[in-house]
């Protein structure tokens, strides 16, 4: 009994171990002496990402991408777990420069609502630059996805999410001619530790309707410790049916509106049924309110330090038609 009992526990924990654990591998990618009929490896490199986002499919796979310039669009094939995420990573960050653009194979759509972007999840984009490029967005992030120490500029826009689990963070965004950020139907989204500056600055993007950043149908978004400035348009706008969202320790100053001051505020919560925190955020100098509360109930703004504008806090019931959204249980 001893006997079967010890193989049983021993079987059991070699399976738990085993099953769900791929072996790991690790490609190296270099635009200068690489080959893409190379096997991948540190001594016979591939030349592309592309080609080595068909080779890392396996959970804990990572890839290392030597300082050069990759203008080939990057589709991802593989998935990672929470645990063992897929990883690439530019060897010196930003001496990988990206000029294509980077997405999951299976993208629902840049105008698909809700999170979609189920599959390629658990990928890890750490230390690029991505800079201009054909795509309308220049990363689509899939569910899991984790944005950290990027640069993206002087393209159309930055990051679309339509996907859970994202984060995003440590990263700039910078001289983009619509969007940093958009997120539509996710939960728990976290965008943190970001500087997002310089966006929209020509006005493309009517800032009435889109522009910086926009947030649709998210629960459990969190926004902190960023830092928006000196756009066209409001420098974090929640705009129609988030919930549970948190917006705090940022720096948001300078934003300013296309054709009218109230364009340029510095938060807006529009149409979002709540719960919603609003607080210690440091705001300036923005052409709009500091923070706008737009037909949004169960809002608590408090602490936070606000200056310029043509009102600190705003508080506004339009008609909203279908949506029947009004102000209520909001504490200032």
């Amino acid at each position: 009994t001893h006997s079967w009992l010890c193989f049983i526990l021993g079987l059991g924990f070699w399976l738990s171990g085993t099953a769900s654990v791929w072996p790991q591998t690790t490609y190296t990618v270099d635009a200068s002496v690489g080959n893409d009929a190379h096997p991948g490896t540190a001594a016979l490199p591939f030349r592309s990402i592309a080609k080595a986002a068909l080779a890392a499919v396996h959970p804990g796979d990572n890839v290392l991408v030597k300082p050069g310039v990759y203008p080939e669009p990057v589709i991802i094939a593989g998935a990672g777990t929470s645990q063992h995420p897929v990883i690439f990573r530019s060897e010196i960050p930003g001496a990988a420069i990206i000029t294509g653009h980077i997405q999951p194979q299976g993208w629902p759509g840049d105008h698909a609502m809700g999170a979609g972007a189920t599959q390629n999840h658990d990928i890890t984009w750490r230390g690029f630059a991505v800079a201009g490029g054909q795509s309308y967005f220049q990363l689509r992030a899939a569910e899991g996805w984790h944005i950290d120490r990027m640069t993206f500029g002087g393209g159309q826009n930055g990051i679309n999410i339509r996907a859970h689990r994202v984060i995003v963070e440590n990263s700039t965004f910078r001289d983009l001619i619509g969007h940093a950020v958009v997120a539509v139907g996710g939960h728990h989204i976290i965008i943190r530790h970001n500087h997002i500056h310089h966006i929209n600055t020509a006005g493309i993007y009517d800032p009435a309707n889109s522009a910086v950043t926009k947030f649709l149908q998210t629960n459990g978004l969190l926004i902190e410790k960023n830092l928006s400035e000196d756009n066209v348009g409001p420098g974090f706008w929640l705009d129609w049916e988030n919930t549970n969202y948190t917006i705090r320790y940022n720096v948001v100053k300078n934003n300013k509106g296309k054709t009218a001051a109230w364009q340029g505020p510095g938060i807006w919560t529009e149409i979002n049924p709540g719960p919603g925190l609003i607080e210690y955020n440091t705001i300036s100098g923005n052409s709009g309110a500091g923070i706008g509360v737009l037909e949004s109930p169960r809002v608590t703004v408090q602490k936070n330090t606000i200056t310029g504008g043509y009102a600190c806090i705003e508080l506004r019931n339009l008609d909203r038609g279908s949506a029947g959204l009004h102000i209520h249980s909001a504490t200032m």
